[in-house]
């Protein structure tokens, strides 16, 4: 891995993935403190018509491609999804659902001319077995409680059905 910003070498190494131990909040806070005057953009913060938005365009995009989505949380800064294995790769999955998130938003006019909304890099995993599945399903549904949002129900999103002898 590598930092692609010079300027953002002072925050630190990078670290790749999830840490064990998790940052105290304050710490985590002084980091985005310090990160932020060094960032192109500024931080999105969704709120609820985002939000909405952002659903209903991942949904559209989903169906246009013909993705089957198990899990979306529309959190205040990110997305998490469960989406099933397809033809196309993970890669190609992302960016059709970033560009139809992306587009829907500037369309609206959410977010600011030329911001990019999305990381160039996602976080992406691949799930290797049912529990594997199952586990990530309930972290994302889990996720809007941790960050203090409500339950969200997309219409888009099927119960997933365990895969025989995986």
């Amino acid at each position: 891995m590598e930092i692609r910003k010079e300027e953002l070498e002072v925050l630190g190494p990078i670290h790749r993935g999830r840490k064990m131990e998790q940052p105290p909040k304050k710490e985590v806070a002084r980091f985005y403190g310090e990160a932020e005057p060094l960032l192109d953009h500024e931080r999105l913060w969704f709120n609820e018509a985002m939000r909405v938005a952002l659903g209903q365009a991942f949904g559209e995009g989903a169906g246009r491609h013909g993705y089957t989505v198990y899990a979306l949380a529309v959190g205040r800064n990110h997305v998490h999804g469960v989406v099933r294995a397809h033809r196309d790769r993970a890669a190609v999955i992302w960016t059709n659902l970033a560009r139809a998130t992306r587009e829907s938003l500037r369309e609206a006019r959410l977010i600011p001319e030329g911001h990019p909304l999305w990381a160039d890099r996602p976080y992406k995993v691949f799930l290797m077995n049912n529990k594997h599945v199952e586990t990530c399903i309930g972290y994302v549904e889990e996720n809007l409680a941790k960050a203090g949002l409500g339950a969200q129900k997309w219409g888009f999103v099927v119960p997933y059905q365990r895969v025989r002898g995986w």
